[in-house]
């Protein structure tokens, strides 16, 4: 049989010190030769197998509450939470930020951005005091200043300054920024501009229901079906709005207004109609690629284009041969959601064209596939005597080629609102 201490079938003894049970005799005989002991005692047998299997006692002991390690291993050291007097410093600041005390929490928030300059929610009470306090435009002040010589910027702050910019444009009526405004806050994730919108369309405003419409909604699509058919001016805008609609409400009035006598809004259908790629428009298009208007026969020949139907190519064609760089460009824009193999090379001549404005139009239809070549063309610009030209440039930058975070930044105090909305809704898509 099996010795208890080894599990040898070694020579067994059973010690009268020992538990019961047979043990090997190596392991009783065995003698503890030490020549640090102090102990005078002579060796026992007995008093070996009691220091053993005291050993083995503990050693069972421990094997039975788990692997032994022979390091104690290192705890994770967590990150120092934030100290109580720099959460009251900030906790104080929303509540005065909540009870509408404005001052009081500008004071409060400063302070506490003072004390504690690494605090990223610091930073975002003072932006969000001084966007309710002064505005944007001081918000962006107080971001930069905290910024300083910093190269990191932090994004999260800086849309909310962007969203501030554009809730101030969404808030002017009749402004020309309004729709974009709103548009990006919608796409933000806004629920507030949906309300806002559905409110101004349920009292009638026009301008919030073709912004509505040209969203998609199909409620306001039917308003404006309901306003063309009934006795109400139709409006260029109420056109494209129900053509960015992409609804299917739209098609039919869209189609129908392909006969109107003002050749504008014949343009403006067609234009709509491709844009919705509404095949049922397919066979007036064909008509109106021989009407006596160079736009209305544009915009017939890019629809169908646009919907695979080759019936305009020929007419396409004449409009990019012109000698006129204003009428090439007027091809390209129609086709640049569909372009051909020799698209971009035609656009990239346009850069060099002596009317500056084609310059800038160019640059913007060139951007999206080279990016350099439209900035140095309109860095060019950006000194033009002709203030409009300027803006233009400037605008062109903001909605297709600046993509850092510091060139937008820069944006955002443009004198110009449109840059700075076009500025805004790309820090949004960031």
């Amino acid at each position: 049989m099996s010795c208890r201490c080894c599990g040898c079938r070694s020579r067994f003894v059973t010690p009268s010190s020992a538990p019961s049970g047979t043990w090997c005799s190596s392991l009783v005989t065995s003698k503890a030769r030490s020549s640090s002991t102090s102990s005078s005692e002579p060796y026992s047998p007995g008093g070996e197998v009691r220091r053993i299997w005291a050993a083995i006692v503990v050693t069972v002991i421990g094997l039975s509450a788990g692997p032994v390690s022979m390091s104690a291993p290192q705890q994770r050291r967590l990150p120092p939470a934030m100290g109580v007097e720099e959460a009251t410093a900030l906790t104080q600041g929303w509540a005065l930020l909540a009870q509408g005390l404005l001052d009081e929490a500008v004071a409060s928030s400063d302070e506490t951005l003072r004390r504690y300059p690494k605090n990223q929610a610091a930073l975002a009470l003072v932006v969000e005091v001084a966007v309710a306090r002064f505005g944007a435009r001081t918000a962006l002040d107080r971001y930069e200043r905290w910024l300083g010589s910093r190269t990191l910027e932090d994004p999260y702050t800086l849309r909310r300054v962007a969203r501030a910019t554009l809730w101030e444009a969404a808030r002017q009526p009749g402004s020309g920024e309004r729709y974009e405004a709103l548009k990006a806050l919608l796409a933000d994730g806004e629920a507030e501009a949906t309300a806002e919108l559905s409110q101004g369309m349920d009292q009638g405003s026009l301008a919030d229901t073709q912004i509505m419409a040209a969203l998609g909604s199909g409620k306001a699509v039917q308003r404006l079906v309901d306003r063309m058919n009934g006795d109400q001016p139709l409006t260029m805008g109420m056109i494209r709005a129900m053509g960015d609609s992409r609804h299917a409400l739209a098609v039919e009035p869209l189609v129908y207004l392909l006969k109107d006598t003002r050749p504008e809004f014949r343009a403006a259908a067609a234009q709509g109609l491709g844009r919705m790629q509404a095949r049922e428009g397919i066979a007036p298009l064909r008509g109106l690629i021989q009407d006596m208007h160079p736009d209305v026969r544009l915009q017939a020949a890019a629809a169908l284009w646009l919907m695979d139907d080759g019936s305009g190519l020929a007419v396409l064609r004449q409009f990019e041969e012109s000698e006129y760089p204003a009428i090439r460009l007027a091809a390209l824009q129609a086709t640049r959601t569909k372009p051909d193999g020799g698209w971009t090379s035609r656009a990239l001549v346009l850069l060099q064209a002596d009317d500056a404005m084609v310059r800038v139009q160019a640059a913007s239809l060139v951007a999206p596939s080279d990016r350099e070549a439209a900035r140095q063309a309109l860095d060019a610009l950006a000194g033009h005597e002709n203030i409009a030209i300027r803006e233009a440039a400037e605008r062109a930058v903001a909605d297709v080629v600046a993509v850092d975070l510091p060139t937008l930044r820069g944006l955002l105090r443009s004198g110009n609102p449109p840059v700075r909305v076009a500025a805004a809704t790309r820090l949004l898509e960031q």
